[in-house]
């Protein structure tokens, strides 16, 4: 989206780059037309100046001399269509002045239009700029946060197989416990009936000395 927004800074700067140089274009324009109105004029008011003079002037002949000659005619229709032309060109020039005027006043519009589209641009760019550098921030964040749930997930391992290790070790020392004791338990069982055995013969042992006991008490008595 700041891509796309500056793509349209871009083009706006364009835009209104163009208007500034077709604003530029009309006011030179405009300058040339009020050279050439202010020349117009200068000619005009010559011209008056010119055809009033030319007046006192006929006046005057015409009061020293008597009647005006014939050809004077068509000297003031040549000056009166002068005076027309130039006229129509005063005319032209402002109309002309008056349309690039108007462009002009309409470029400057579009242009004030297309400079509040690029501030809003800009202040929009600039959100989107601090939305990003935040979102960053939180990335960032966030990443540190799975470095170190992924660092302890690492050492959980690694205490989980010494644990397995030393569980594995424990269980071969219990199965060689279990073998031991298995054998003293035979071991047990084998001098319990060892330990019968000798009872008896002890029990047999003291029945044959009773009776020895017996029978030495008989002789006693006999003798």
């Amino acid at each position: 989206k700041i891509n796309q927004l500056e793509d349209d800074l871009k083009g706006n700067q364009g835009r209104i780059d163009s208007l500034k140089a077709e604003r530029d274009k009309a006011l030179a324009d405009i300058n040339d037309l009020q050279k050439k109105f202010e020349l117009a004029s200068k000619a005009r008011e010559g011209l008056v100046e010119k055809l009033k003079s030319q007046s006192q002037r006929q006046e005057v002949s015409s009061v020293q001399q008597g009647p005006i000659p014939q050809n004077t005619d068509a000297y003031w229709g040549e000056i009166l269509k002068a005076k027309t032309d130039l006229e129509m060109q005063l005319s032209g020039i402002r109309g002309q002045l008056r349309d690039l005027q108007i462009s002009n006043d309409s470029l400057q519009r579009e242009k004030n239009v297309l400079e509040i589209d690029i501030n809003s641009l800009r202040n929009e760019k600039k959100d989107l700029l601090r939305q990003l550098d935040y979102n960053q921030k939180v990335l960032d964040s966030i990443s540190q946060e799975v470095v170190r749930e992924r660092n302890d997930k690492v050492r959980i391992q690694d205490s989980f197989k010494a644990i397995k290790n030393e569980n594995a070790v424990l269980d071969r020392q219990l199965r060689s416990l279990s073998s031991r004791r298995v054998a003293l338990d035979r071991k047990i069982q084998d001098l319990q009936e060892g330990k019968s055995t000798v009872e008896k013969r002890l029990s047999e042992m003291e029945m044959m000395l009773a009776d020895r006991v017996s029978q030495i008490t008989s002789l006693k008595d006999e003798l």
